[in-house]
């Protein structure tokens, strides 16, 4: 019994000791936990890639970024050669998602341009977005983008009805075809005439047996 009382002592004490070194547990709703939000990224938001230009265009951008230093955005032409870019304007100012400058296209002659968006970056580094097929449009009329038909049928032209072919079983009667006569055949008749010839020259043969054992008989005669 005393055993006993004392191996309780034991296991209690053990816990006390357990409960006084651990930390208390904070129970965490997953409401409560929020989400890491994504590092913003440099974009130029207006214009657009494809849009037509004329006058006074807003620029609008996102250029506050971790370790933002300074901005530079510059246009050159779509089908230059070599690629030559002309800055538009400068800023040491982080801009998120708002409207940086108007640019006047006034002063550019009509054509395809492209715009581009430098952000240098404290640590040395820089990132970089361009929007191309930018079309300013002051003094020529916009294009609008026809769509281009299809299979356009030439005039008088009739287009002919399709013809689905089916496949169908077809009976093909049996016909026996006679040979033609084989030139090697025997006829009755070739028989015949075959057993006459046989025939005379037989008797043929027999009658000039019988003359020449006479002649030689009548001979041997008048020798002797």
């Amino acid at each position: 019994m005393l055993n006993l009382k004392i191996a309780m002592l034991y296991n209690l004490g053990l816990i006390l000791i357990l409960w006084l070194i651990m930390p208390p547990v904070i129970p965490i709703k997953i409401g409560d936990v929020e989400p890491t939000p994504e590092p913003s990224k440099i974009a130029i938001l207006t214009p657009t890639s494809g849009q037509a230009l004329q006058g006074s265009v807003p620029i609008k951008v996102n250029i506050a970024v971790d370790g933002f230093q300074s901005a530079e955005l510059s246009f050159s032409y779509s089908r230059g050669a070599p690629e030559t870019w002309f800055v538009i304007e400068e800023s040491d100012e982080p801009i998120s998602n708002g409207e940086w400058l108007q640019w006047d296209t006034t002063t550019i002659t009509d054509g395809d341009y492209t715009l581009q968006l430098i952000v240098y970056l404290d640590n040395g580094d820089q990132e970089k977005t361009i929007v191309s097929d930018l079309r300013v449009r002051n003094y020529s009329p916009i294009e609008t983008k026809t769509p281009v038909p299809t299979d356009i049928p030439t005039p008088g032209d009739t287009p002919l009805p399709t013809t689905t072919l089916t496949p169908t079983a077809t009976m093909i009667p049996f016909t026996i075809t006679p040979l033609p006569a084989n030139p090697a055949q025997i006829s009755r008749e070739d028989i015949f005439t075959s057993l006459g010839i046989g025939a005379m020259v037989s008797v043929v043969f027999f009658i000039g047996m019988v003359l020449y054992k006479t002649l030689s008989s009548i001979f041997r005669g008048r020798r002797g």
